[in-house]
């Protein structure tokens, strides 16, 4: 069941990526909305953890429940935070 669950989750994530690039040549409108840091912190992990990525590595998570919310763009908040964990694991030859 977490598999499915992870390659569910995979698979919306690489859908918002295929339509992010479509819609990148298309100028549109944003509408930034309220966004809960900690919990797109904790999908990104949770993402990269069920595809393995973080097998050998371990992140010490701490979240500021107290934190207010982020006005902007969900996903793209979620890229910046898997690219940032995946340069992380990287820079760390995958151990740490």
């Amino acid at each position: 069941v977490e598999v499915l669950d992870g390659m569910e989750r995979e698979g919306a994530r690489i859908d918002r990526i295929v339509r992010g690039l479509l819609d990148y040549a298309r100028p549109r409108r944003l509408t930034p909305t309220p966004i809960d840091v900690n919990d797109v912190l904790r999908g990104a992990v949770g993402l990269l953890h069920d595809q393995g990525v973080l097998r050998r590595v371990e992140i010490d998570k701490r979240f500021d429940d107290a934190l207010p919310p982020l006005f902007g763009e969900r996903h793209e908040l979620e890229q910046v935070l898997v690219n940032l964990l995946l340069n992380a694991v990287d820079a760390m030859d995958g151990v740490g």
